[in-house]
């Protein structure tokens, strides 16, 4: 182990937010504290974040920070309640009081978080690292309805250039100035040496933590006569839930009886909603859609593992996937799974397990071949064998400071 037993993790999101960066501080720096070191853990605090702490106190503050302490760990919540500028200089001001003793700064984006953590270890002379879950910039650019396509399109079109420089500066400097920049998904690392100018050795693969081999959870009821398609994650555009809507109306009567099941949050909820009303199904009189699509809020991680195992089919069909939590999940409980061809992952998908996330026939055919075949689906997702643990990755962090 290094002598370095002192570190600050600066994220913008913590559990119960939904997001791969508020699962992964939270079992990082777990394991970290386990291991003897002293963890300060920097975070945005949200509405939900306040309802985790019971002290009621700090469940009632307003506008100002509040703080949780155990024994090697303490993490400091900034309210968003204060407006942006305002709240990102207290952000920096806590990140700069938390590094005094530290000899690493951690950060887990390239933006809220990375920008005053990058500021903080460049005053201070401290040790930068990154991880980075997402592209920031083409997510805003897809999210706004001002490009429409995978993260390599937006690159490679030159549409980068002239979507939000500023963005684009900001994560040019953070990326620079960081010793070392862990990507959870190989695609991410050429965009950023090509376009962002960054040095392919200073690039690190750091995957998602995957604990043990699939099929290993507990044996829970999946219905016979009921088949469950199942999201869970941030309801925003890129993550193409409206087509995933508008296919299931298009497939229902090969695969009925099923149901959609979307629990998250984000701006696209109301037009989730909206299009679940709008479209109806081909039978010989119209039917509602919104019997067979629920939309539910963010639920705890073990409730979430609980419906992961009862369900037939986890989607992830975002136009571009990040080795995503929410899939690695469904493997680990040996539920079947339809992903985007450019995922990202840690395991390598059978043929079956994959779509063009940009051609309804191809989702439909994928979804009605998995459940009409669930005996040959779940064996085949229950042979897929890859593990990463918090062990592994405390490692190979360490072994890069």
């Amino acid at each position: 182990m290094s002598r370095i037993k002192k570190i600050v993790i600066a994220t913008g999101i913590w559990p119960p937010d939904i997001g791969g960066p508020a699962t992964y501080a939270e079992g990082f720096s777990q394991r970290l504290a386990e291991l003897g070191w002293k963890v300060k853990i920097i975070t945005y605090a949200t509405r939900k974040s306040k309802i985790k702490n019971q002290n009621e106190k700090l469940r009632k503050f307003a506008s100002q920070t509040f703080i949780e302490k155990e024994n090697t760990r303490e993490i400091y919540f900034i309210s968003k309640k204060w407006p942006k500028g305002i709240r990102h200089l207290i952000y920096f001001g806590r990140v700069l009081w938390a590094a005094k003793g530290a000899e690493v700064v951690y950060a887990l984006d390239a933006t809220a978080a990375g920008a005053p953590a990058a500021g903080v270890a460049f005053l201070l002379r401290k040790k930068f690292l990154i991880r980075i879950g997402g592209d920031l910039l083409w997510e805003r650019a897809a999210e706004s309805g001002q490009f429409s396509g995978p993260m390599n399109d937006f690159y490679e079109s030159g549409f980068y250039k002239s979507f939000r420089p500023f963005i684009f500066r900001v994560v040019r400097f953070v990326l620079r100035r960081a010793r070392v920049i862990f990507i959870t998904a190989e695609n991410m690392g050429e965009v950023y040496e090509k376009y962002y100018g960054v040095k392919r050795e200073k690039i690190k693969l750091l995957p998602n933590v995957f604990e043990g081999r699939a099929g290993n959870e507990e044996n829970y009821f999946r219905s016979k006569s009921l088949k469950t398609i199942l999201f869970a994650g941030r309801f925003v555009r890129y993550k193409n839930l409206e087509r995933l809507i508008k296919v299931l109306g298009e497939v229902y009567e090969k695969i009925k009886p099923a149901k959609l099941v979307l629990i998250g949050e984000g701006p696209e909820r109301e037009a989730l909603e909206l299009k679940v009303k709008s479209l109806s199904l081909n039978f010989t009189r119209d039917i509602s859609l919104k019997d067979k699509v629920e939309i539910k809020e963010t639920v705890s991680r073990e409730e979430l593992k609980r419906i992961i195992a009862e369900s037939d089919l986890g989607v992830a069909l975002a136009w571009t996937e990040y080795n995503p939590n929410f899939i690695l999940e469904c493997l680990k409980a040996g539920t079947p799974v339809l992903v985007s061809r450019e995922n990202g992952l840690s395991v390598k998908l059978p043929e079956m397990f994959l779509a063009d996330p940009f051609s309804d026939k191809e989702i439909g055919e994928k979804i009605i071949s998995i459940l009409t075949g669930p005996q040959e689906a779940k064996a085949v997702a229950e042979s897929l064998s890859f593990s990463y643990n918090w062990e592994d990755s405390a490692r190979d962090l360490i072994e890069n400071l």
